[in-house]
């Protein structure tokens, strides 16, 4: 995994973020073809990622790193980026 304190590599997590977003956003698309619910969808996207970091990073990190999402859609970062 890259280093994210390292500006050296903030090209290459640019890339590998945009690829994951490309991938990620193709199996939403797949999902909804085979008439998946959204709501279904964000369920399970949102449980894969909680238990993974859980994993990870363990629960605490896990924890912390929802609530800044959660602060982040609150204060409307979000907004203008859902799939099209």
């Amino acid at each position: 995994m890259p280093d994210n304190n390292n500006p050296a590599n903030d090209a290459d997590l640019f890339s590998r973020k945009a690829a994951a977003d490309q991938l990620i956003t193709g199996a939403v698309r797949v999902m909804l073809a085979d008439g998946i619910p959204l709501p279904l969808i964000i369920d399970r996207l949102l449980s894969f990622a909680a238990v993974q970091s859980s994993v990870v990073d363990g629960p605490h990190k896990t924890a912390e790193a929802f609530r800044e999402m959660a602060n982040r859609i609150e204060a409307g970062a979000l907004i203008g980026k859902a799939l099209q």
